[in-house]
């Protein structure tokens, strides 16, 4: 299906209109209209369009076809995205490893503060990967631990961006590879590095070409975090910082991490889905 396979190459919006035509059409047999429905809905996922997408996966899962397993797994992503980790932790122990189960649960795991268990999770994720000879979700493994890490460690996070580099360089993922040099951001931010905003802008403008929304909150956290050793206007860094924790709903802000940025339910609230749901009652997860 032509449009599956351009997904990598163009904007996420150009994907999901093919795909709906695609299905409009009502010309493909039950398990191809499971395909384009399952990308459709990855496509809404990335473009911000939660509730499409959950309707999309839950169309998928209910189906019970050879995209299940993937569908469950964003089941569980959109639930995270919602900000009720609770429910996504619960929709992740229900997976296996064709829904990519380790991979979500350090997914969920990072944004409560909890690195420790998520670089577990994540490294799971990757020796699974590689007992079971899939090179992509290895990659894909190797570069959310670069993440992570560099929250940690920017020191040891050079060893897994390397890495991570290694492993993406026959692929062709797109998205994943963006997401590797924003963790190079977050590795470099609050150091010398004075190109790190063109380095930043750069990276957005690369987002924005294949519309990969999701990624820009955690851009906005390396940004928020690199102006503190700044000459940096206040309103400039605080409204940085703001867009940073808009994240939280999404799973991917960090908040009350820093004690620069302290969490408020008014910035929860100024995201698309309203104050997250933590796994465990504030303020134990910000003070992590």
């Amino acid at each position: 299906m032509p449009a599956v396979s351009r997904r990598q190459h163009e904007h996420r919006e150009r994907t999901a209109r093919r795909l709906t035509a695609v299905l409009d059409g009502d010309l493909l047999s039950d398990e191809l209209a499971d395909v384009a429905r399952y990308y459709r809905a990855k496509a809404d996922k990335d473009l911000g369009r939660t509730t499409a997408s959950l309707e999309g996966m839950q169309q998928v899962a209910a189906a019970g076809g050879r995209l299940a397993p993937q569908a469950q797994r964003g089941i569980a992503n959109l639930a995270r995205i919602a900000g009720d980790f609770p429910a996504a932790l619960a929709a992740a122990s229900t997976l296996t490893w064709k829904s990519r189960r380790h991979r979500v649960r350090g997914d969920i795991l990072w944004p409560q503060g909890d690195f420790t268990a998520a670089t577990q999770a994540l490294r799971d994720g990757r020796a699974e990967a590689e007992q079971h000879d899939a090179p992509g979700e290895r990659a894909i493994a190797q570069t959310r631990l670069a993440l992570v890490t560099a929250f940690t460690n920017p020191a040891r996070a050079n060893e897994e961006i390397t890495l991570a580099r290694q492993y993406l360089e026959p692929l062709d993922q797109r998205a994943t590879a963006l997401l590797l040099q924003v963790a190079a951001l977050i590795r470099d931010a609050g150091t010398d590095d004075r190109e790190l905003t063109e380095r930043a802008t750069v990276l957005r403008t690369r987002i924005d070409v294949v519309g990969l929304p999701w990624l820009i909150p955690l851009l906005e956290t390396a940004l928020a975090e690199g102006s503190s050793g700044e000459a940096d206007p206040g309103s400039a860094r605080a409204a940085r910082r703001t867009r940073s924790r808009v994240g939280v709903a999404g799973g991917v802000g960090i908040p009350g991490t820093s004690p620069r940025i302290p969490y408020t339910d008014e910035v929860s609230r100024s995201g698309p889905v309203g104050p997250p749901s933590w796994m465990k009652a504030r303020p134990g997860t910000p003070a992590r």
